[in-house]
């Protein structure tokens, strides 16, 4: 199973998506910069820089099975 995720994660930081057939894509996107402000000193404004982040899409058997699933139980 390690060595699954460490190929995944291989992956996405050589920049390319990973797709799991019958599960999902996952993928690396990049977050422009922006302002955002600090709860405990709403005044001053906090630059966020650039940064990559993965993002998840489930694949259409995923979605298909959470749509199922009863919420009740969990």
């Amino acid at each position: 199973m390690q060595v699954v995720l460490d190929a995944i994660a291989d992956g996405l930081l050589q920049g390319k998506c990973v797709e799991l057939r019958n599960f999902g894509v996952f993928e690396v996107l990049v977050r422009k910069p922006r302002v955002g402000r600090n709860p405990n000193n709403p005044e001053e404004p906090v630059e966020i820089p650039k940064r990559a982040v993965v993002k998840f899409k489930p694949g259409k058997h995923l979605k298909n099975g959470l749509k199922k699933l009863d919420i009740e139980k969990l």
